[in-house]
């Protein structure tokens, strides 16, 4: 049988075709309380399934369905009216409360209308394909999401889920060194990675010329574009006469609500632990389509039109209306039996459980994942002998050989006696002329932008602003590197200059400088160790493995460093298990300098307006921490590293 399986626990929890053996301790019933969907072919058919839902499931009403539209836009527009006409006359603590009440409202209805929108695609809402297009298009837009590039690669998603050939959204990878981890913020990088290789071009769903749409399909897309770009010039104008940050408040963070919650409920619908995945000699469409589960989200379920506790349905029929969805299921509940899968636990702790989860999969031969358990030693970096590749492919994957893991055969004096001595010599005028030197770019690029900026013609702008933040999010980089100098008592021989410079300009760069500084030392002090270093750890389980992608790096950190001090460990507490108690009035220092900076800018924001300090200040500092987590990942992670436990072993 060529069904996928996953390593290790592919047996108890990863979603897989093949038996799964019974837990037999109550901390597996716990991590397994949903039996694994069935992997054989089912017992019934696809016609079966459609005669146990009553006939009247499969009729659509043009005013239902314009019912709960209407209901949404309903309530989207108290949210607006009660947000625009009365919080600016709050008090600020209540202003504070107010705005996030009205966010998270305003994004779950507007989910809602989302799904409305989904519905249109599917040909759910009315018996006239031309009014769900229009319809779809419409709400769609007005949520900058391209209704058509969608539909027709959503559809796509339909016709193959569970395929590791043909699916194209949260495909498990049959690699380790490409495991899928189930971070939201991830997920949908993951997937242009994966129709990239695909492909073997970046694929894109505003691209009309995209790989993923037919020759007949193009046209449509253009209509995409012109929808997204039509809502794009409104929030532009709106922008233009009511302020950024009333768009913002009203539009944009809402928004960004909605894009959560369209990730969070496709990611966990498809990548739950119980769930097979198969490739092309054993996929057809039903066992594809039971490839999903349904999921609980308490009242959200009505909000989101039960396109969540009515998932299995969604893919066996996507064409049934939301509001027949919940009588069609329990249709079909008694036919289904085991191949029927729902996970009641509460959204927020199966979030929980399930970022701790890598999904990872290839064939199983009989070998009780003996094979990928093999394949894990090879590529991971680790120490060890590593396999010498036997093709030409392996010999790509792997084109650096692997970093002896064995003692060295000379001494740390021995290193520094290759060293030139002047090198260990520190100046301190030397030091500030790098410094200086940055800071007059800073000035001049800081300079030319606010002044000229505002003088060009609109194309001209819309090239000018991008080369501004890469050249100063560039340099600003280099005085961040200075201050990393600073905390290793490089800059200069006094150590008080260092610790002055090193404040100030980290702080400058919201980072608490000495908050950084001995939790940075700490890493230097044990670099390469499992049990004490802090930074980029490979996990020992391929539950908790470590894929390098940089927007999930340090939330992989946070995770760990919850897991090793039992408690939330946080760079800005000063009473954090991070620090020793000397150190722990410096890190109130740090605190200060961020919270002034922080000042700073809020006084900029009231003066010059929250656009022009992310403009000149907040966009440059993104491609700094950009650059910071990508300079330390990249230098941590490479396949031909070895990492090693206390007793010198390698791992």
């Amino acid at each position: 049988m060529q069904i996928l399986g996953l390593i290790k626990r592919q047996e108890n929890t990863m979603g897989a075709g093949g038996n799964m053996s019974t837990p037999t301790t109550k901390n597996e019933q716990k991590k397994n309380h949903l039996q694994r969907v069935p992997s054989s072919k089912p017992p019934f058919t696809l016609g079966d399934v459609k005669k146990a839902i009553p006939p009247h499931c499969f009729q659509r009403s043009l005013i239902r369905s314009f019912s709960y539209l209407i209901q949404d836009l309903i309530l989207v527009s108290i949210f607006y009216y009660i947000a625009n006409t009365y919080f600016h006359l709050l008090p600020s603590p209540l202003t504070y409360l107010a705005w996030p009440a009205y966010w998270i409202a305003q994004g779950c209805v507007c989910t809602g209308i989302w799904v409305i929108g989904h519905e249109c695609g599917h040909h759910g809402f009315s018996d006239y394909q031309w009014v769900d297009d229009t319809v779809g298009l419409i709400f769609h837009s007005a949520l900058l999401t391209p209704y058509f590039a969608w539909k027709h690669s959503h559809r796509r998603h339909h016709a193959n889920t569970g395929s590791l050939e043909n699916d194209e959204v949260y495909i498990p990878r049959t690699s380790i060194r490409t495991c899928l981890h189930p971070h939201f913020c991830l997920a949908f990088i993951l997937d242009v990675q994966y129709l990239w290789q695909k492909y073997e071009r970046f694929t894109c769903h505003y691209d009309p010329n995209s790989p993923l749409y037919s020759n007949r399909e193009r046209m449509q897309i253009y209509i995409s574009d012109a929808g997204v770009i039509a809502t794009t010039y409104v929030l532009y104008r709106l922008a233009m006469t009511q302020g950024l940050t009333w768009v913002l408040c009203i539009y944009g963070v809402p928004l960004l609500i909605v894009n959560g919650f369209i990730v969070l409920i496709t990611l966990m619908h498809h990548t739950h632990a119980s769930l097979p995945h198969y490739d092309s000699s054993e996929w057809d469409y039903l066992r594809g389509a039971l490839a999903t589960v349904d999921r609980d989200y308490g009242i959200l379920n009505k909000v989101f039109h039960n396109v969540t506790d009515t998932h299995v349905l969604h893919h066996i029929f996507s064409y049934i209306s939301h509001y027949h969805a919940m009588e069609a299921t329990n249709a079909i509940k008694p036919l289904l039996g085991d191949y029927y899968q729902v996970d009641d636990t509460p959204i927020i702790k199966a979030m929980w459980r399930d970022t701790k989860e890598c999904i990872y999969v290839e064939k199983d031969e009989g070998s009780q994942g003996r094979g990928l358990i093999k394949r894990q030693e090879n590529t991971m970096g680790a120490g060890g002998n590593m396999s010498t590749p036997t093709t030409k492919n392996e010999q790509k994957k792997n084109h650096l050989q692997r970093v002896p893991s064995s003692k060295p055969p000379f001494t740390l004096g021995d290193v520094k006696k290759a060293i030139p001595p002047h090198c260990f010599q520190r100046s301190l005028i030397r030091s500030f002329s790098y410094l200086i030197q940055d800071l007059i770019l800073v000035s001049i690029f800081y300079y030319i932008a606010n002044t000229y900026f505002h003088l060009l013609p609109s194309p001209l702008t819309y090239l000018a602003w991008p080369a501004y933040w890469i050249a100063q999010g560039c340099v600003c980089t280099g005085i961040w590197v200075i201050g990393h100098e600073c905390g290793h008592h490089g800059f200069s021989d006094y150590q008080w200059v260092d610790d002055t410079v090193g404040l100030i300009f980290h702080s400058a760069l919201l980072t608490p400088y000495f908050a950084w500084k001995h939790s940075h030392r700490r890493h230097h002090a044990n670099t390469g160790s499992l049990e004490n270093d802090e930074v980029y750890i490979p996990r020992t389980s391929i539950r908790t493995c470590l894929h390098p992608h940089f927007c999930l790096a340090f939330i992989l950190d946070v995770q760990y460093l919850w897991q090793k001090y039992e408690r939330f460990t946080c760079h800005y507490d000063p009473n954090s298990p991070l620090y020793s108690n000397r150190e722990r009035m410096q890190i109130y220092i740090s605190d200060a300098g961020v919270i002034a900076t922080t000042y700073v800018l809020y006084r900029l924001a009231m003066t010059q307006g929250l656009t022009w300090v992310l403009c000149i200040y907040g966009v440059p500092l993104l491609i700094v921490n950009g650059f910071i987590v990508l300079i330390t990942l990249m230098h941590h992670t490479h396949a031909s590293l070895p990492h090693y436990d206390s007793s010198e072993g390698i791992i």
